[in-house]
């Protein structure tokens, strides 16, 4: 993994820190709600059938460390959208 690998992982982590911040600021208790998919089965099994997917192509196609960083990510973005899309409110 290179550094700018690493950068590029903390300014997407601090970002992520900062929103939840904010959110919290404007309502409290929101920031808690920001996160409350990683507490869902089927919002983090299809993050991590992404992640393990996207891990094992790094790996066979022997690309660079710095792949795995941006499999988390993808993950963890798959694991909230479809907790949103599982937790969305009928629409009438």
């Amino acid at each position: 993994m290179t550094a700018q690998d690493v950068a590029v992982g903390v300014v997407v982590v601090a970002v992520l820190v900062v929103r939840t911040a904010v959110a919290e600021r404007r309502e409290p208790g929101s920031g808690v709600a920001q996160w409350r998919f990683l507490r869902d089965a089927k919002a983090l099994a299809a993050g991590l059938i992404v992640f393990v997917g996207i891990t094992i192509g790094a790996l066979v196609s022997d690309v660079r460390p710095g792949a795995v960083l941006w499999a988390l990510l993808a993950g963890l973005l798959v694991a909230l959208i479809t907790y949103q899309l599982t937790h969305q409110r009928p629409r009438s």
